[in-house]
């Protein structure tokens, strides 16, 4: 900001403690204060000469994103298997495209009210949470596509699936006999795993005493699933299990009583 001194008279100082309920004045002195815009020095570089000029009409059609769901339940939270369902109006252009954060996927099937986009392992898509979008492309005399018109964004998160049955956490000692933390290898169903760059969280909530423990310090183990390092090691028990993958959070089943009670493992 630019704060400049402004000369005034006692006049100007009258009126301006005129407008004070209060009894005394002060000695007063003016500012103006102004934004100031900094451009930094952005190195440019000489395009190519045009060779050839293309114009393209193309009927722009605004779409717009009135709610994203799955295909399993009426919230914008999608298991890994399931479907992400977006509801909207003039949704289907000629090239259209779902977008999350920076993933750009075909909808496997749409309409102008309604697009599907399959969240499994053919889609390669990643668990997180996103902003989606729709945005329609326009293609280009040779197939050249530019982006057009686009929707409003809606969050939705894709969180993995953590099987309901047959999960087996493995108690492995540390190689390091004076360590006393624990490894324990959580197995997954056969999904792509997320990769280094993605945050990734075990937590394991005790079904006796309702302690949550959770772990950050993960790594692959090939076909067999997921390491994960606890510091300190949870006590024997049966637990909850949820992995929280950039921000999204696995989904836990309740009984006909309300209660969680899947996915759980007994750490041994």
């Amino acid at each position: 900001v630019r704060i400049t001194p402004l000369s005034s008279d006692v006049e100007e100082l009258s009126r301006l403690w005129g407008m004070s309920q209060r009894n005394f004045h002060r000695l007063s002195v003016l500012y103006r204060v102004s934004s100031v815009v900094l451009e930094p020095d952005v190195p440019t570089t000489s395009p190519l000469p045009v060779t050839d000029r293309v114009v393209t009409v193309s009927q722009l059609r605004q779409p717009r994103v009135a709610s994203v769901t799955s295909s399993a339940r009426d919230v914008a939270v999608v298991e890994f298997g399931e479907v992400v369902v977006v509801a909207g109006e003039a949704l289907r252009g000629s090239v259209t495209e779902v977008v999350l954060g920076e993933q750009r996927r075909s909808p496997a099937t749409g309409t102008d009210v309604e697009l599907r986009v399959p969240f499994d392992a053919a889609s390669t898509l990643r668990a997180g949470v996103y902003a989606l979008q729709v945005r329609h492309r326009i293609e280009l005399p040779g197939g050249q596509l530019r982006d057009g018109a686009a929707s409003n964004t809606m969050p939705v998160a894709l969180v993995t699936r953590v099987p309901t049955a047959g999960l087996t956490v493995d108690a492995i000692p540390h190689p390091d006999p004076a360590n006393p933390d624990q490894i324990l290898r959580v197995h997954l169903l056969p999904e792509p795993l997320p990769d280094a760059s993605q945050s990734i969280e075990l937590s394991l909530t005790s079904t006796a005493d309702g302690v949550r423990r959770t772990s950050t310090d993960s790594q692959p183990d090939g076909a067999d699933g997921v390491l994960f390092q606890f510091t300190p090691p949870p006590p024997s028990g049966t637990y909850l299990v949820r992995l929280t993958v950039d921000g999204a959070e696995s989904l836990l089943v309740q009984d006909g009583a309300g209660n969680f009670v899947a996915p759980a493992a007994v750490v041994p």
